[in-house]
């Protein structure tokens, strides 16, 4: 048996029909939160470009000294054989000093921070200790010992670099015959006298971009980082012993042990993941309006709603009558507004953006509610509604540690004015059944 619902006269099926609205356009909300998606990953792609050509993200870690030896065995014919091995020794005290000078970059409608950086890694190694990794003395090759510094991009090197073995300075050359533990980096030849340690100076000037990261190799490891970028993010294992962030720049320093990171001093035949224990600073771009964007398409569900209960109580308290498609025309502009957010903010930022997004919506949405119900005083309560409703997310986007504080307590208020708006509404009366009460003549009435 067929149902037929009376849309302008059955609250119940009003009610309906807006939830599936509300649904639906829940599906063109989420392929604008893809668009957004895309847009960033197009924008993570043009400034890994720049990085290509100008230096990546750096990573510098040592100097690792690695000295080989040749370690004998007895093969399947029972022949003694020799097969070159290394042992890898870490600096004893290693200080590290940098100062890093960022400036943006744009390509198109995009933008990335690259820097140029000094670094000094300073510092003393130890007398190798063989006889604690169970090596014969008679089996090491002294006269190839090197040591070498793991730098992740070298086409940042924008010119010389120095490493000095006690005081004095030394042939710089590609990462090699290190037994693999650095493979992009430069090393040295030093010469080691049996039994005794060394001093090294290693300074470093080098391009990159978004981050530049150490790695604690010293068994006590002491980093000092001063840029003028006001918006550091300090990354990484461990965050600083002392910073200092003002409008001239920032200043962090380091300290770690040897017991805070999960490899050893000095060892052999072992693999080690070093850039795990990687700690530095991210020069990051406040305020990404991508970020902020796909945050407020989360909130879709939440506009729509409101805004479809806001009218469907002029519809009860005011004695209107809406269209579906009425409904659902105010519910695409809605929607279109995180198109035009998107838009407008790659170009003007997100603040202005939101502004000129959320005044064109408002005034649109106020125009054509004139316009249908024939009311400028519904007109403005619509506006005010709407008004409030993105001013109070602007604010919430703002503080990102209390946007879910903020939204719950927003949502819990609204929830209450409803409440208390519709307290004296019969709604069995509205249903057209008789309940034996009428609408209370203290009821809100808006004409």
């Amino acid at each position: 048996m067929a149902v037929n619902i009376d849309l302008k006269n059955s609250v119940g099926g009003k009610l309906l029909v807006i939830v599936l609205l509300a649904l639906g356009l829940l599906i063109p909300a989420s392929m604008i939160r893809g668009l957004v998606n895309e847009r960033e990953n197009t924008k993570d792609m043009v400034i890994k470009e720049i990085g290509s050509k100008w230096g990546e993200a750096q990573s510098i870690g040592g100097p690792i000294l690695s000295i080989p030896y040749m370690e004998r065995y007895i093969d399947e014919a029972g022949k003694e054989r020799e097969v070159k091995r290394f042992a890898y020794f870490l600096p004893e005290l290693l200080d590290i000093k940098s100062v890093v000078n960022p400036e943006i970059r744009y390509r198109s409608i995009y933008q990335t921070v690259l820097y140029n950086s000094e670094v000094l890694l300073e510092g003393e190694f130890l007398a190798p200790d063989f006889q604690a990794l169970g090596i014969a003395a008679d089996s090491v090759l002294w006269d190839r010992a090197r040591i070498s510094v793991d730098i992740s991009d070298l086409r940042g090197i924008k010119k010389g670099i120095a490493i000095h073995y006690d005081s004095k300075p030394m042939e710089v050359q590609p990462a090699s015959d290190n037994g693999g533990i650095v493979s992009s980096g430069i090393s040295s030849n030093v010469p080691l006298i049996n039994g005794k340690g060394f001093r090294f100076a290693v300074s470093l000037n080098l391009r990159g971009s978004e981050h530049l990261m150490f790695l604690p190799m010293g068994k006590t490891t002491t980093a000092e980082m001063s840029s003028d970028w006001k918006s550091p993010s300090f990354a990484g294992q461990y965050l600083p012993m002392g910073r200092e962030v003002d409008e001239n720049g920032f200043r962090a320093s380091w300290s770690i042990l040897q017991l805070n990171r999960a490899y050893p001093q000095s060892w052999s035949n072992a693999k080690y993941d070093l850039r795990s224990s990687a700690f530095g600073t991210r020069f990051i771009i406040p305020a990404d309006g991508y970020q902020k964007t796909t945050r407020m398409t989360k909130y879709a569900i939440l506009f729509i709603f409101i805004a479809f209960v806001s009218f469907f109580l002029i519809e009860v308290l005011g004695k209107k009558n809406i269209h579906p498609v009425q409904y659902s025309l105010i519910g695409a502009a809605l929607v279109v507004f995180y198109s035009l957010l998107l838009s407008i903010t790659e170009h003007a930022g997100f603040a202005v953006a939101y502004t000129i997004s959320s005044s064109m919506l408002i005034l649109m949405v106020t125009a054509y509610t004139w316009s249908f119900l024939s009311s400028g005083r519904l007109a403005w309560v619509i506006a005010a509604v709407l008004a409030a409703l993105y001013g109070f997310m602007f604010i919430v986007l703002q503080a990102e540690d209390y946007a879910l504080l903020g939204g719950s307590l927003g949502v819990f208020i609204m929830i209450g004015i409803a409440m208390y708006v519709t307290r004296h509404v019969d709604w069995y009366v509205l249903e057209g059944f008789s309940s034996g009460r009428k609408v209370q003549d203290k009821a809100l009435h808006i004409d």
